[in-house]
């Protein structure tokens, strides 16, 4: 019942939850899951979404003794680790490293975020060796599938966004001899670690500095919107893939180049910011009188249908919306962490201020019918709701195209010279060694059924 509401709330937070490589997850039988650490705790709920089984994760102890979220935790079976970085007496992971390893033993499977930490670093951090300790030194197995997966984010901090799980080639660990203090010999640990480390590597995002990611996300949303037809997100994170290799390449190779496609970069967003554009409303094809009319034509059908009850669905979740905001950021700049608490902040708020709104709906229909009026103003709330997303895409998708139009009615100059620069870096890019090549291959590690051994 938990898991069904923690998946439908994926759902709602974002638009669009795609999954590679579900081949490499083992339907049955011992399984540890080990994926990268970018978004706090929309991490395990991404996992449990897209896991067709049951998954124990484990997780920061404090996390258990929150009031809401402690019970959710054991209710999911997950297990408490206890971190440096909480302060907290670390020799109490003997017990939780006999609990994870009696949940293997015992055909399930469990997840692990080897970084320790969630983060909002541009490269992974150093993987610890918790997850190979587990796996090595489980008993009354004959084997253990280690599964890596990459966790991509479109915009980890915003609601609608869109993310993207790699799970990659499974990595089969025959468990070893424990030693005598309960622990697995160190050098098959380090070797392990070191494989899931590589193998985690090639299924994510990653750069040596903030700089590099922001050109790479600015040069592949370039290419994207440069070809008719959107990207899928392997698409997406491939393509950004290969242009970080590139542009460290090129950094070493020629830093100059790098400096004034940086600036060209930057002068092209500062266009299309003062137009009040997006890369999206500049179709490679044109504004084609025939194919703009007819997404007019549906998206204001849409509107038209929606707007009834959108707009009730709008003035009634206006002050949770606001507030959910508002909070979250507050909490987020008190806690002085990065963005990867945000986009939790902020459906913890949600999952406080909604239900309150529909709670109040429910109320105010009692007084007014009984329950009666109750059971259908409940219904209105949630039902409205979901009725306004849908009008606020349908609303942004027809700006879009309104504002392009514009810009070609009242600014044909400017507007071909948008066009104009778009290709031309987009061909700067793609000379570089070619970025674009095979751009709908499979990430790498999520599209090779050939699997790793180990131990």
């Amino acid at each position: 019942m938990i898991l069904s509401v923690l998946r439908g709330l994926l759902r709602v937070f974002f638009r669009r939850v795609e999954v590679v490589g579900a081949d490499h997850v083992p339907p049955a039988g011992a399984a540890v899951f080990a994926p990268n650490h970018p978004n706090s705790l929309l991490d395990p709920l991404v996992l449990f979404a897209t896991v067709p089984r049951p998954v124990a994760t484990l997780a920061a102890e404090p996390l258990f003794r929150k009031p809401v979220l402690g019970w959710v935790m054991r209710s999911l079976g997950a297990i408490p680790v206890y971190r440096r970085e909480d302060s907290a007496d670390r020799s109490q992971n003997r017990g939780t490293f006999t609990a994870a390893r009696a949940y293997l033993a015992g055909g399930g499977a469990i997840a692990i975020f080897p970084e320790g930490v969630s983060h909002d670093d541009p490269s992974l951090r150093p993987i610890r060796t918790g997850a190979a300790r587990i796996a090595l030194g489980v008993t009354g197995v004959s084997e253990i599938i280690l599964v890596p997966a990459g966790l991509f984010y479109t915009d980890r901090a915003r609601f609608r966004s869109s993310v993207l799980v790699c799970f990659g080639p499974p990595i089969r660990v025959t468990p070893s001899a424990v030693l005598t203090e309960g622990e697995p010999p160190v050098d098959e640990v380090q070797a392990l670690t070191s494989r899931l480390e590589a193998a985690l590597g090639r299924l994510v995002l990653q750069a040596d500095e903030r700089r590099a990611l922001q050109l790479v996300t600015a040069a592949e949303r370039i290419f994207t919107t440069a070809e008719d037809g959107p990207a899928n997100l392997r698409t997406v994170l491939r393509r950004r893939q290969r242009i970080v290799d590139q542009y460290a390449r090129l950094r070493a190779r020629d830093p100059a180049r790098v400096r004034e496609l940086e600036t060209r970069v930057r002068r092209y967003q500062r266009w299309l910011k003062a137009t009040g554009l997006e890369h999206e409303h500049l179709p490679p094809s044109g504004f084609r009188p025939l194919r703009v009319t007819g997404m007019m034509a549906i998206a204001l059908l849409a509107l038209v249908v929606l707007l009834p009850l959108a707009t009730v669905g709008i003035v009634l979740h206006f002050p949770a919306w606001h507030l959910t905001r508002w909070i979250a950021r507050r909490m987020h700049a008190r806690s002085g962490r990065g963005e990867d608490v945000l986009g939790t902040m902020k459906l913890m708020v949600g999952l406080v201020l909604y239900p309150l709104t529909w709670l109040a709906v429910a109320a105010a229909g009692w007084l007014v019918g009984g329950w009666r009026g109750a059971m259908i103003a409940g219904a209105v709330g949630p039902l409205t709701g979901a009725l306004a997303l849908r009008f606020r895409w349908r609303f942004a998708q027809l700006t879009s195209i309104l504002r392009g139009i514009l810009l070609v009615l009242f600014g044909t100059r400017l507007y071909r010279e948008l066009l104009a620069e778009r290709r031309r870096l987009r061909d700067e890019f793609a000379s570089l060694e070619d970025v674009t090549a095979d751009p709908a291959g499979a990430t790498p590690g999520t599209g090779d059924r050939e699997e790793a051994h180990a131990g």
